[in-house]
């Protein structure tokens, strides 16, 4: 069954190497029609490599735009009319949620990193609101576990960290693909020993 799947995020880039190279080329590739909503420079929509980008300008992490955006988030999302949507940011449990209500759409959490724990001790944010953030955050994630449809973890160690049940979770890990080397040029091994850093746990 062909879907119509559609990735929203708040503050990654619309090719973010997971979103867009891992999730969005492969359905494509199995035939499914794709598109992403997430930060890009663009003014209008476009097609890369058969997904269709629809753009949300960038703005500071900490920003009021930030809060504007995720109702930008939902209205695009909804012109998408998707049967799937993948949300890349526990901000979005909200936008998800009535994208859900209102169109019938199976919704999937693709967890990237544990949220809780990166803000409770993140420097973006005020050292005395972090364990509050950290708390309010989990709080949401491990209610929305219970009308989820789905919900990918980025690494194994991330596996269940919101309690979801055996049939609705999957470990979809951040590992080397061999696309990029399809047009990348060839490299001389170095003669002395070297460290290859994957980017997993």
């Amino acid at each position: 069954m062909l879907l119509k799947i559609c990735h929203l995020s708040l503050l990654n880039p619309a090719l973010h190497p997971r979103i867009f190279y891992k999730h969005a080329l492969s359905a494509v590739e199995m035939g499914h029609e794709v598109s992403i909503v997430a930060q890009s420079e663009a003014s209008e929509p476009f097609v890369q490599e058969g997904v269709r980008i629809i753009p949300l300008q960038p703005f500071p992490r900490l920003s009021p735009q930030r809060l504007q955006a995720r109702k930008e988030v939902l209205q695009k999302a909804r012109a998408v009319r998707a049967d799937v949507y993948i949300i890349h940011t526990p901000e979005l449990l909200a936008v998800a949620k009535k994208l859900q209500r209102q169109l019938g759409a199976k919704i999937i959490y693709d967890v990237h990193e544990d949220y809780a724990h990166t803000l409770r001790f993140s420097t973006h944010y005020p050292a005395g609101i972090r364990g509050l953030m950290a708390s309010w955050v989990r709080r949401k994630e491990t209610q929305a576990v219970q009308w989820l449809s789905g919900v990918f973890y980025a690494e194994r160690i991330y596996d269940n960290i919101l309690g979801a049940a055996p049939a609705q979770k999957l470990v979809l890990e951040n590992t080397f693909s061999p696309r990029a080397l399809r047009q990348s040029p060839s490299v001389a091994l170095p003669t002395k020993p070297y460290l290859l850093y994957t980017g997993t746990i």
